[in-house]
C-alpha cells in the first residue's frame, strides 16, 4: 500500500511539473516570437530574467519564514493534543523504533505544503517585475517643477526672486540642481542658499525686461518633502514588500496560535481560558505579533502618502484641508500606537 501511495504521489508530482512547464512555455513562446520579430529580443530577456529573479527571491523568503516557524512549532509542541479540547490525542504512532513517525509525517506534509505555497507565491510575485525595474533604474530620474521668474527690471546677479509661497510649495533645498531657461536658452546652476524671497545660485543669471524666464527644480510634495520620483518609482516596491511581509506574518501568527491552542500551550491543559503559555511559546507568539504590528505600522505610512492622491467633489487633485489637518494626524497617532503596542 505504501509503495502504491509513493508511486501515486510521484506520478502526480511529475504530471504537475510537466503541466506547469507546458503552460509556462505556452505563455512565453508567443512573447518571445513577437519580441524577436520587432527586434527587441534583449527586452524580452531582461523581462524574463527579472521575473525569474523576483519570483525566486519572494519564493525563498516565503519558504524561509514558513520553515523557520514550522521548525519552532515542532520543537515547542508536545506529541499529543490537549486533553481539554481533543481528548489528548497522541501523535506518537509508528513503531517502537520510531515512536514519532506519525508526528513527523504530519509535519512533513506541512513542510511540503509550505514548499508548494512558496512556489505559488513566487510565481505570483513574478508579475511584479515592473516595479522592481522601476525601483532599481530610477537613480537619475528627476521630475522637474517649473517656477516662473517675474522680471521688473534687469537681473544680472546670482539671486532670483521667488515668492515664499513657491518656496514652501515646491520645497526647494540648498544643493538642488536648477535649469534656468531664458527665451529658450538653458543655463545649468545649483542652489547655494535659500533667502527670504529669493534663491541664490552658484552662477550669475542675466535676464532683461520682457524676456520669458523660468527655472526648473526637482519637484517635491509640500507635505512629506519627497521627490515625485519616489511615489512613481520607489514607493510601489516598498509597498509591495510591506504588504507581503504583513500577509505572511499574519498567516503564520494565526497558524501558530491555533496549533499551540490545540496542544494546550495557550491556556494550559484545562478548559479555563487563561493565557499562560510557556516562555518559549510566549516569546515565539509575541515576536510574530510584534513583527506583524510593525508591518501594519509601516503600512500606515503608505496610507499617509495616499492622502496626496485623495480627491473629492471640492478638491480634485491632492489632499484637501480635512485630509491634511484631520486624517493625517490621526494616521500618525495610529502609526505610533501600533509601534508602541
Amino acid at each position: 500500500m505504501e509503495s502504491r501511495t509513493k508511486r501515486f504521489v510521484i506520478t502526480v508530482v511529475i504530471l504537475a511539473v510537466v503541466g506547469g512547464l507546458g503552460a509556462l512555455w505556452v505563455n512565453l513562446y508567443p512573447d518571445f516570437l513577437w519580441f524577436e520579430m520587432v527586434d527587441y529580443k534583449p527586452v524580452f530577456t531582461k523581462i524574463l530574467g527579472t521575473k525569474i529573479f523576483v519570483g525566486a527571491v519572494v519564493g525563498v523568503c516565503y519558504l524561509t519564514i514558513l520553515l523557520i516557524n514550522l521548525l519552532l512549532i515542532y520543537r515547542f509542541t508536545p506529541a499529543h493534543l490537549s486533553p481539554a479540547f481533543m481528548g489528548g490525542t497522541e501523535f506518537a504512532g509508528g513503531t517502537s523504533s520510531d515512536p514519532g513517525a506519525t508526528r513527523k509525517m504530519i509535519y512533513g506534509g506541512l513542510t511540503l505544503l509550505a514548499i508548494l505555497f512558496s512556489i505559488l507565491m513566487g510565481y505570483t510575485a513574478s508579475d511584479r517585475w515592473e516595479i522592481y525595474l522601476r525601483f532599481f533604474n530610477s537613480d537619475e530620474l528627476v521630475f522637474p517643477a517649473a517656477t516662473s521668474i517675474s522680471v521688473e527690471g534687469t537681473i544680472d546677479a546670482n539671486e532670483i526672486p521667488v515668492s515664499q509661497l513657491e518656496l514652501q510649495a515646491k520645497n526647494i533645498k540648498v544643493g538642488d540642481p536648477v535649469n534656468v531657461q531664458i527665451d529658450g536658452t538653458n543655463q545649468e546652476a545649483r542652489v547655494e542658499a535659500i533667502l527670504e524671497n529669493a534663491i541664490r545660485l552658484n552662477t550669475n543669471v542675466q535676464i532683461e525686461p520682457g524676456q520669458k524666464a523660468f527655472f526648473a527644480s526637482p519637484a517635491r510634495d509640500p507635505i512629506f518633502k519627497k521627490d515625485v520620483a519616489f511615489y512613481v518609482f520607489e514607493m510601489p516596491l516598498w509597498r509591495y514588500i510591506c504588504g507581503t511581509l504583513f500577509g505572511i506574518f499574519m498567516l503564520v501568527t494565526i497558524f501558530a496560535t491555533v496549533i499551540y491552542f490545540f496542544h494546550g500551550l495557550i491556556t494550559g491543559d484545562t478548559s479555563q481560558f487563561r493565557f499562560r503559555p510557556p516562555f518559549n511559546v510566549k516569546a515565539h507568539l509575541f515576536t510574530l505579533v510584534g513583527v506583524t504590528l510593525l508591518c501594519r505600522a509601516w503600512n500606515y505610512q503608505f496610507v499617509m502618502y495616499d492622502l496626496l492622491y485623495a480627491s473629492n467633489n471640492i478638491v480634485r487633485g491632492g489632499g484637501g484641508y480635512a485630509a491634511i489637518q484631520a486624517r493625517l494626524p490621526v494616521l500618525n497617532i495610529m502609526l505610533w500606537l501600533t509601534i508602541l503596542c
